[in-house]
């Protein structure tokens, strides 16, 4: 009884965060097999390369790995070729995600074991995202040449247009043959797809099947309209280079001048409509009176072209559409800023540098009053000491006389 008290527990609070996070992943994996694993929730922030980890047992081990979003789902692929039979999980550290309606960061975790079986083949890579025709590789691992069939099934997006299966330079209908030990690559051409669309691609022999989801990014990006704000973090940085030693002291820094700063930005967002206005005149032959808080769209910078931004997607016809994966990027976590270079990619802010660990902001208010209280004190302690020290002298006038 007093054992079955604290699992009973245990499976109450272990309930929410697994009905919560949906793993879907086999349990047992051949040698040599490319897994695919995808998971479902209600994240809060993206899910990145940082977040995920790998144990053989309770080891920290290393697998060659990527992850992504596609539609509604996360998916993370991995590599087994020459890992040894073993037990081992995946892990996802400092994601933020719902249970219900509070907020969970507990670590998500799925075990597995890599079997002493060869899988028949291997493939590369487990997902594709791409705005164009793309590739993947096969080997087969058996010692006798494979038949890998070929499928197609329509996800998402346009029904229209079919993916044109490519190999050894002709075209490949339902299946393709592979010699011992060889590696190709399956071509894919997108043929006839006006917009985006997300298709499975299976790839399977008896023994070994991979299910590939393709998202396929073929919709244009519009010219942004109406008036576009300026970057706040520029305006807060030139507020603070405006500021007196004790406003920064105390964090009042840029209290008294901010609407004075904004009305600076009103007047350079103007100058920068009008120049955007004038590029989507030339360009597109069309403009717009949208306000500002309407739109919501944000500039940057990116190398020598400004760019309009709106949710993480850039507007404007110098843009490209490619994701953060397929820029070999990161997307940071809300613990990491990027160390160098962030570019805005189709599903966000993309670090192509190094995402690393922000530095904790000191409250300066809060040090501006403990120094003023640490100065009244040694001021306090000094006049103490000092009248402390005076003798009292007796006046003979007012001694009485013996």
């Amino acid at each position: 009884m007093k054992r079955i008290i604290p699992l009973f527990l245990f499976l109450i609070v272990a309930f929410p965060v697994i009905s919560a996070i949906d793993i879907n992943m086999n349990s047992n994996i051949s040698k040599g097999e490319t897994v695919l694993a995808s998971f479902s929730g209600n994240f809060l922030e993206p899910i990145t390369k940082s977040n995920v980890y790998f144990y053989r047992g309770h080891v920290r081990t290393s697998f060659d790995y990527d992850v992504a979003r596609i539609g509604e789902n996360y998916y993370i692929y991995f590599q087994t070729i020459n890992k040894a039979e073993n037990n081992y999980s995946i892990n996802i550290s400092g994601a933020r995600y719902m249970v219900g309606s509070q907020v969970s960061t507990q670590q998500i975790s799925k075990k597995f074991r890599i079997t002493n079986e060869t899988a028949d083949f291997s493939v590369n890579p487990g997902f594709v995202i791409t705005d164009g025709n793309f590739s993947i590789k096969v080997q087969n691992l058996q010692p006798a040449p494979i038949i890998i069939n070929l499928e197609t099934e329509l996800n998402s997006g346009s029904s229209e247009g079919i993916f044109g299966f490519i190999f050894n330079g002709k075209r490949a209908e339902q299946s393709i043959n592979l010699s011992s030990g060889q590696i190709k690559s399956l071509y894919i051409n997108v043929e006839d797809m006006p917009e985006t669309t997300i298709r499975t691609i299976t790839l399977s022999t008896s023994n070994t099947k991979y299910k590939i989801p393709s998202y396929v990014i073929l919709e244009s990006l519009p010219a942004p309209e109406g008036n576009i704000s300026a970057d706040s973090n520029e305006t807060n940085e030139t507020i603070e280079e405006d500021c007196t030693f004790f406003e920064k002291l105390f964090g009042t820094c840029g209290e008294n001048s901010v609407q004075n700063k904004t009305q600076e930005n009103e007047t350079s967002n103007d100058e920068l409509l009008s120049n955007n206005t004038q590029e989507n005149e030339t360009s597109n032959n069309q403009t717009s009176n949208e306000s500002a808080s309407d739109v919501g769209y944000e500039v940057v910078k990116i190398g020598n072209k400004t760019v309009a931004i709106k949710n993480g997607e850039i507007l404007n016809e110098s843009a490209t559409s490619k994701t953060c994966v397929q820029i070999k990027g990161d997307i940071c976590s809300s613990e990491e800023i990027c160390q160098n270079t962030t570019i805005y990619a189709k599903d966000g802010k993309c670090c192509v540098s190094r995402c690393v660990k922000k530095e904790e902001k000191i409250n300066t208010k809060t040090i501006g009053w403990v120094l003023l209280v640490f100065i009244l004190i040694i001021i306090l302690w000094f006049f103490v000491r000092k009248f402390r020290g005076m003798k009292k002298k007796n006046d003979p006038l007012l001694s009485p006389k013996k």
